[in-house]
Order: C-alpha cells, then structure tokens, then sequence
C-alpha cells in the first residue's frame, strides 16, 4: 500500500489557507472543524493538529486541540486555556495513511 499525506493550513473561518489537494475544510461552530479526504484513505489516518493562536489576538498556548479521525474525514476541536470553552482559532494538520 501506498502512504499518502495531506496537510494544510486552515483558517480560523475554516476555509484553506494553503496545502495540499485531496482535501476540503468548513467551520462546522464554535471551534469545531471539519476536514473532508477527497478520496478517503482506505484505513483511518494519523492526523495531527497545531494552533496558530486563538483569534483575535490570543497566543498559541491558549488553545488545545482535540482530534476524531475517520477515514474520509476529521473534525478538529480547539479550546481555550483554562475556562476549556471552544474556541476560534487557525491551525496546521497533516494527515497521514493508506
């Protein structure tokens, strides 16, 4: 099996900032994203996230990331540090599998 690897910047909005293809992404509410695989990998991939900051003006230690992947998609969750409510925020992800 071949290992294929998308990754990207996303917006806080949700819309792609830059990236690979093979991928679409929305803001699905507060803090909650999806990210479409365009095809779906055949297993579910290891996908990782990392803040850019929290939007407007926070840092990146403000955010946690939280990850469900599935194969033909991911729904990335940030929340803010430390009232653990969600929150807006731009992020990098790569994901990688068969």
């Amino acid at each position: 099996m071949a290992v294929r690897t998308l990754y990207g910047r996303i917006n806080a909005n949700g819309s792609k900032e830059n990236g690979s293809t093979g991928y679409s992404s929305s803001q699905l509410g507060d803090g909650q994203y999806l990210i479409d695989f365009t095809p779906d990998f055949q297993n579910i991939p290891t996908v990782v996230a990392t803040p850019l900051g929290s939007e407007p003006g926070g840092t990146q230690s403000d955010n946690v990331i939280n990850i469900e992947a599935n194969k033909n998609n991911c729904i990335i969750w940030m929340f803010d540090v430390p009232d653990g409510n969600r929150q807006n925020g731009a992020f990098n992800f790569i994901a990688i599998g068969e």
